[in-house]
């Protein structure tokens, strides 16, 4: 089964203990000011994508993402966020799904200003 799974880890977003326990997202599109929820910490998902992602705060450990089987209309920008008044936590991930051989990536990303790291997983 093709899946992504996408952490964030909590030193790498220099977060404090005061936003443990506020909402965290999974959105999609090219700016993070627009860019459409698709699932978050509460519970809430939106159209396909409701029976296979989830998301995971693992507290100190980090944030998780896993949505299943990837299409490739599931390609495009993607953000994982922390949500804080008037200041979200934000970084980007561009997401490629194509056919192929089965084949297991791991990789890092940062957002552009180099402040936010993380890692990704992807096994297709």
């Amino acid at each position: 089964m093709e899946h992504l799974n996408v952490h964030q880890r909590r030193s790498e977003l220099h977060e404090s203990t005061r936003i443990l326990d506020v909402k965290k997202y999974w959105c999609r599109g090219s700016s993070r000011r627009t860019c459409e929820v698709l699932l978050d910490s509460d519970g809430v998902t939106k159209g396909s994508y409701t029976h296979r992602s989830h998301i995971v705060d693992a507290r100190r450990r980090g944030l998780f993402v896993k949505v299943t089987q990837l299409q490739a209309k599931d390609s495009g920008e993607y953000w994982i966020g922390i949500d804080k008044i008037y200041a979200d936590i934000m970084t980007s991930v561009t997401l490629k799904v194509t056919k192929g051989k089965k084949t297991r990536y791991l990789g890092h990303f940062t957002n552009p200003s180099g402040a936010a790291a993380g890692a990704l997983r992807c096994l297709v």
